[in-house]
């Protein structure tokens, strides 16, 4: 108790002591704020432009509730910290009202008018609130203050990493012909016939693979990138489709291939081996991992769910 009161003499004194000390504070050069504090007078504050403009300066307006607030605002170890020492008291409240005074002086600059740090200051502050609106709603809801943390983070993903992993895999590239179930003999060869000649163009180098897909291909999204489908994890490739894709070499043309669906022709790439994904890349789904385990323990609301989430997005970077 006896530590409170003279840490509050302290603060009674602070701002008046700060300010004694220099009539004029100066920052980045420029003499932005002006203060009287001799006086008891209003105190104006200068603008970068030179028209004055009246308002009011937080560095002068630091106090009891201000310093309380300030003190609040620490990690339990922090405050304990400040609180049991006079000298590191003092050091607080001089390093904040320098802070409030470079607050002023960029209130009072042009550089507080500039939309871009207008919109910036404006995200901040929203992120501010979301982040403390959650972490409020979580701490009613039982849910452990810094969840997940690292330390979890890490042992989950060493618990789990077999479903962070992917397979084998390839690029692959196709022309493609729709053999509906109901088509003639005769449709389904003149088909065969055609899809035989554009494979033996491209294999002779007489037409390129983009050119085909663009004007043969019936599957338009691949069509569009050149009849690229994507990276293909082998084992998730049919067993008619597979088998002859395994046996292509890189970059090079198949013949026509049979599947339930139509007709191909690929063209594969050089296979990449299977691997495990490194935490960085799976962090998301990490995170989402331990939640819906939390969520399932503890019987968790969706609502909670996603808020938490959300806190873990919004938690700064290191």
């Amino acid at each position: 108790m006896k530590n409170i009161f003279i840490i509050l003499a302290i603060v009674a004194v602070g701002g008046a002591a700060y300010f004694a000390g220099s009539k004029q504070a100066t920052v980045g050069g420029i003499n932005s704020v002006s203060t009287q504090a001799n006086t008891g007078s209003d105190t104006a504050v200068s603008n970068t432009d030179g028209n004055d403009a009246d308002m009011p300066l937080r560095s002068q307006s630091f106090g009891y509730d201000q310093f309380l607030k300030l003190i609040d605002s620490l990690n339990q170890e922090q405050r304990d910290a400040v609180l049991a020492d006079k000298e590191l008291v003092n050091r607080v409240i001089n390093q904040e009202l320098l802070r409030l005074s470079f607050v002023d002086a960029a209130k009072a600059s042009q550089f507080a008018q500039n939309e871009n740090a207008q919109y910036l200051l404006e995200r901040q502050a929203d992120d501010f609130l979301v982040t403390n609106y959650i972490n409020d709603r979580l701490k009613a809801a039982g849910i452990p203050d810094g969840f997940p943390g690292e330390e979890q983070i890490q042992q989950f993903y060493e618990n789990n990493k077999q479903s962070f992993s992917i397979g084998e895999r390839m690029p692959v590239w196709q022309v493609f012909w729709s053999i509906p179930k109901d088509t003639g003999k005769q449709e389904v060869a003149k088909l065969l016939k055609l899809a035989d000649s554009v494979s033996s163009q491209l294999r002779k180098g007489k037409i390129t693979f983009a050119q085909a897909a663009q004007k043969y291909s019936q599957h338009a999204p691949s069509s569009y990138q050149g009849g690229f489908i994507g990276m293909l994890q082998t084992a998730d490739l049919r067993p008619r489709i597979k088998e002859p894709l395994m046996s292509l070499k890189q970059n090079s043309v198949s013949k026509p291939i049979r599947s339930d669906n139509g007709l191909h022709i690929f063209r594969r790439g050089a296979s990449l081996p299977a691997e495990v994904l490194s935490l960085d890349r799976v962090r998301s789904q990490v995170v989402d991992g331990l939640v819906k385990a939390l969520r399932a323990s503890s019987g968790m609301s969706s609502l909670n769910w996603f808020e938490i989430s959300i806190r873990q997005q919004l938690k700064p970077s290191k």
